[in-house]
């Protein structure tokens, strides 16, 4: 089945795909209360349009709407199992993991999953393994990408996520290896199947680890390098 999928397949993934995204983005703004109000941020629960016990209850209403719809659309339990897990991974990393120097693992798990989700949803994919053998890095140089301007206040507010551990030249350095192997991955799981898709997500991954590596803004180079060598790998390689 290629990926030209039915509006009804693309609806069965986007609404769940939609609410649970919803329902970790809440409970980090619930996470973060305190921060965001020394910080001086104006977030819808230091305003007062949403109460604290109302904003945990939403989370948790909306993870249970997102498994609901997921089971209702007759994705099967393997897909509302992988979802769960999806969600499970972004609520740890709201409520422990933020802070501390493991707040990679919810990223190298749950970027990788939604892929293998989304496959699981359609019916037709990669395999799993080298979801995670290509995705897992990638998603992590995201995460370093997005924390590396934050350094100085994520510092002095005492959070002590894996970029403020290496510092801003080892989050740099990280960042570029993992970009590289991410796409090197991806790259040597296609060339047989298309060399030409290979040769291209290489060059992609070699940019934009010299360009990470560099000191350019990390931030607009890791999720677009690591959205364009992905979308490229599943859209073209004839899985």
């Amino acid at each position: 089945m290629p990926l030209a999928y039915a509006p009804a397949v693309l609806w069965s993934v986007a609404v769940p795909m939609l609410l649970a995204q919803l329902a970790i983005s809440v409970l980090n703004d619930w996470a973060d209360r305190a921060l965001d109000a020394r910080a001086g941020r104006r977030r819808a629960l230091e305003i007062g349009v949403l109460r604290p016990g109302a904003a945990l209850a939403l989370a948790g209403a909306l993870a249970v709407a997102a498994l609901a719809s997921t089971w209702a659309a007759g994705d099967g339990p393997e897909a509302t199992l992988l979802l769960a897990l999806g969600i499970v991974a972004g609520f740890a990393y709201d409520l422990w993991l933020k802070p501390t120097p493991l707040s990679f693992l919810p990223f190298a798990f749950a970027f990788p999953l939604l892929v293998v989700w989304v496959t699981s949803v359609v019916g037709y994919g990669p395999p799993a393994w080298i979801v995670f053998l290509g995705g897992a890095p990638l998603a992590v140089a995201i995460h370093l990408a997005d924390s590396i301007p934050d350094l100085g206040p994520d510092e002095r507010s005492g959070v002590r996520n894996l970029a403020v551990v290496l510092k801003e030249r080892g989050a740099s350095r990280a960042g570029a290896v993992l970009l590289l192997g991410g796409a090197a991955a991806l790259a040597l799981a296609s060339v047989r199947a298309n060399p030409w898709l290979a040769a291209f997500i290489l060059l992609i991954g070699i940019g934009a680890g010299l360009a990470f590596n560099a000191g350019m803004t990390s931030r607009w180079i890791a999720a677009p390098a690591a959205g364009i060598v992905t979308v490229a790998w599943l859209t073209i390689a004839p899985w």
